[in-house]
């Protein structure tokens, strides 16, 4: 069955991933970060992933947290919307570096993973 899961994402990510590239080109920065790019530098302490907007005000709460325990911590936050993004940019402003998450394609996986390495 993994088989299966990771031959129908292989193609589907190279269905998605052109039109990731022409939106990236196009100005859509969130395709950007989704093919793996990120203009942030790393490597990252910890990488956390807020789904929703609700999840991405826990995320903010508990980064504020983790920041007091340790402030030299470096984190790196993705979501996976738009509202989710702008509102986690707001509440994380110099606590995290915000981005959208990697599409579930082994390119944009490896690529990001080696930048928040």
């Amino acid at each position: 069955m993994i088989r299966l899961y990771r031959l129908v994402g292989r193609v589907i990510c190279a269905v998605v991933a052109p039109f990731g590239r022409w939106r990236t080109y196009r100005g859509d920065s969130s395709w950007r970060e989704r093919l793996g790019n990120i203009e942030g530098t790393g490597p990252f302490d910890l990488w956390l992933h807020a789904a929703s907007v609700g999840e991405a005000r826990v995320v903010s709460y508990l980064a504020a947290y983790l920041r007091k325990q340790r402030p030299d911590l470096r984190l790196h936050v993705t979501v996976m919307t738009k509202t989710a993004h702008t509102l986690a940019r707001e509440w994380l402003q110099e606590t995290a570096e915000v981005g959208y998450v990697p599409l579930d394609c082994p390119q944009a996986v490896r690529r990001r993973l080696a930048i928040v390495r």
